[in-house]
Parts: C-alpha cells; sequence; structure tokens
C-alpha cells in the first residue's frame, strides 16, 4: 500500500471519528446517553460510522442503581444532533460553509433532522450556527470534549462508546469486553 493511499485512509477514518463525535458531543449536551460506532468500509471512503441517542440511562442513587427514561427528543434537539455529524467535519478542518457543510450531509441526517432534501432553509441554517458556535476549534467550548470522543472512537475502532448500558456496569463502574463506557456528568 502506498504512502499516499495510507495517509489518505487515516484521514478518512479521523473525519469519520470527528463526524460520530459531533453527533456524540451535541446528544450528551442535551443529557442523553449516546452509543457510537466506527469501522472499515470496503466501499469508497474506507471508513463509516453511526452514532445513536439512548432514551434510558442508568443512574446511581445511594446504594440502588435507577432506571430513568428520558423524554423523547424535540424537534430541535434532532436537528441540531443530526447537523453536529457533519459541522464537526468542517470545524475539524477549520472550515466555515454552511451550503457545503449541507452537501455532505448525509441522506439520514438530513431526513432524521427534518431538512429538506435539496437545499437548506433558514432553520437548517440556525441549527448549522448554533452548532459551529459549540464545535468550533477557536471559541467552541465543546471543542475539547469533541476531540477527545473523536480520539476514543479511533483507539477502539470498531466499539461502541456508551454511558452505563447495562444495570450491571451501573453497578460495577466497569466497561463490558464489547463495548466501552463513556461517562458523563448526570445533572442532579
Amino acid at each position: 500500500m502506498s504512502r499516499k493511499n495510507t495517509e489518505w485512509k487515516a484521514r478518512q477514518r479521523r473525519l469519520v471519528a470527528v463526524h460520530e463525535a459531533g453527533h456524540v458531543v451535541i446528544t450528551q449536551r442535551f443529557g442523553y446517553p449516546c452509543e457510537a460506532w466506527i469501522g472499515p468500509d470496503d466501499g469508497e471512503r474506507g471508513w463509516h460510522g453511526w452514532a445513536r441517542a439512548k432514551r434510558i440511562r442508568y443512574v446511581r442513587h445511594g446504594g440502588s442503581i435507577w432506571q430513568e427514561v428520558l423524554p423523547e427528543l424535540t424537534q430541535r434537539q434532532k436537528r441540531l444532533i443530526n447537523v453536529a455529524g457533519a459541522v464537526a467535519e468542517f470545524c475539524w478542518d477549520d472550515w466555515c460553509d454552511p451550503w457545503e457543510c449541507f452537501e455532505t450531509m448525509s441522506e439520514s441526517d438530513r431526513e432524521l433532522g427534518g431538512f429538506p432534501p435539496d437545499e437548506p432553509d433558514e432553520v437548517y441554517y440556525a441549527a448549522f450556527r448554533a452548532v459551529w458556535k459549540l464545535l468550533n476549534r477557536d471559541t467552541g467550548p465543546l471543542w475539547p470534549s469533541l476531540i477527545k470522543t473523536a480520539r476514543s472512537l479511533i483507539v477502539d475502532q470498531g466499539l461502541s462508546l456508551v454511558l452505563a448500558n447495562s444495570m450491571e456496569q451501573a453497578a460495577e463502574h466497569k466497561p463490558s469486553r464489547s463495548r466501552r463506557v463513556f461517562r458523563q456528568r448526570v445533572p442532579a
């Protein structure tokens, strides 16, 4: 394999990790646990991944473990979460172009975010601006979390990041063999 090809694949792996980390960080910003995964792909890009918000989290309270069912995400939250992957890629490259970002969004991110399929509307631009403010490398308060999460996805490629995905893990505070526990502060 040529050096150029190796560098290209490494860049693609980083971009996919940053993309999925964008979804994770914004989802967690709303207090929801999130599961994300990246892995090699035989296709053109070389890497692929997914992220999914979870509506159940396990919380230790006193000596007991409680299962908390979270409310359905609002449409605004869904928009911000679904635009976050593409915005994170642009933040990684230190580039801000809302139109080009829309063009690079996956069909599923557009659909799940409730964005029009063909061209951006004002709702998209508002979501882009809100997420850009949180994730950009110069002033975004979530930039360090984005990078930390992306690195975790790269190091644990093929594994998921989840917050206490079972009562046993919440009790033991240990990750299972197939998943890595990604802890977040639970609001009081």
